[in-house]
C-alpha cells in the first residue's frame, strides 16, 4: 500500500502540472514555434496518467509509485523549465523538450503494469462474470 507521504508528493506534482501557466508554455504568440498543437494532446495525457495513478494508489506498493513519480517529476521538471525559458530559449529547446518529455512517457511503461492491474483489481473486473465469459469466448 502506498504510503501518505508518495500520496501527497503524488498530489502535488499533479497540482503543479495543473496549474502550470499554459499561457506561458504553449506560447501562441510564437506562432508556428508554439507547443500547442505539438504538446496540448500529451499535456492532457500526462493529466490523465497523473490523475489514473493517483486513483489506484492504495492498490499499489510504494516502490511503484516511487519508479512512476520519478519519472512524472522529471516531466513537471522539463515543462517547467520550458515555461520559464525566455523566447529565444523556448524556440531553440522546442525539438528537443518533446523529444525528451516523449522519452520520459516511453519509461513510465515500463512501470504502467502494476497501475492497470491495480485498477483491473480494484473495478473487480476479474470477478465479473460477464467480463469472465467474454475473455473465454475470445
Amino acid at each position: 500500500m502506498a504510503s501518505d507521504t508518495s500520496i501527497k508528493q503524488l498530489q502535488d506534482l499533479l497540482e503543479a502540472i495543473v496549474n502550470i501557466d499554459k499561457d506561458k508554455l504553449l506560447r501562441a504568440s510564437l506562432g508556428e514555434e508554439a507547443l500547442g498543437q505539438d504538446f496540448a494532446p500529451t499535456l492532457a495525457e500526462i493529466h490523465k496518467k497523473v490523475e489514473f495513478v493517483l486513483q489506484y494508489t492504495e492498490n499499489l506498493h510504494d516502490d511503484q509509485i516511487r519508479n512512476i513519480l520519478s519519472i512524472l517529476e522529471n516531466i513537471g521538471v522539463e515543462i517547467k523549465r520550458q515555461a520559464d525559458c525566455s523566447d529565444e530559449d523556448y524556440v531553440a529547446y522546442r525539438q528537443q523538450f518533446l523529444d525528451n518529455v516523449k522519452a520520459h512517457l516511453e519509461d513510465i511503461k515500463q512501470f504502467w503494469a502494476p497501475v492497470v492491474t491495480a485498477a483491473v483489481e480494484a473495478r473487480g473486473f476479474l470477478d465479473d462474470e460477464d467480463v469472465r465469459r467474454e475473455h473465454e469466448r475470445t
